[in-house]
């Protein structure tokens, strides 16, 4: 019978959870498993690796932006998000080996679609081309609610609860057409 043997070749930079449990299980099993470092000369970097935005927002809330951070040795960071308005939120961080996560609350103040640049900065890195992402998103203006009334003033009390509530409100005394309604 032949011996039973995994080797693992790693750059030693952890991507996931898991491995140990796993080596253990070969071990446990009569697999005997070996590990060897391997020097990949890999220059110090960190990435956006995506940013999440929400698929809208409503006008008057905040909408929660995540940039996805990637990188190969732990350090201290600045992370800028910058609205297509000119806004910018700055976060110092301290990077992890691997994945860090850092979000931001942006205010959703026009209707229209929001995008946010995201840059991170650090002293260690050496691949700038990498250090930028962006998301897009929509900020949804007030809703908007017909009332229509049969008669003059029947509607106008709903109307004004409507409107306290934060809602823009058309009383009407018939049902608008499609022409009117995508006006």
């Amino acid at each position: 019978e032949g011996s039973r043997r995994v080797v693992v070749l790693t750059d030693a930079v952890p991507t996931s959870s898991g491995l140990e449990a796993a080596a253990e299980g070969l071990a446990e099993s009569g697999v005997a498993v070996d590990f060897h470092v391997v020097d990949t000369a890999r220059s110090a970097d960190v990435m956006v690796e995506t940013v999440r935005v929400p698929t809208v927002s409503r006008l008057g809330e905040t909408a929660t932006v995540t940039a996805v951070l990637r990188s190969n040795q732990a350090g201290p960071a600045t992370v800028v998000f910058e609205t297509n308005d000119g806004r910018t939120f700055t976060e110092e961080v301290t990077l992890e080996a691997g994945r860090t996560d850092v979000s931001v609350d942006v205010p959703s103040e026009m209707s229209g679609f929001e995008m946010v640049d995201v840059r991170v900065q650090t002293d260690f890195d050496t691949r700038p081309e990498n250090d930028v992402g962006a998301g897009v998103y929509r900020i949804l203006g007030p809703a908007r609610v017909a009332v229509v009334e049969g008669r003059s003033g029947e509607g106008d009390d709903l109307a004004r609860a409507l409107q306290a509530g934060g809602l823009e409100v058309d009383v009407r005394g018939s049902i608008p057409s499609e022409t009117e309604l995508l006006a």
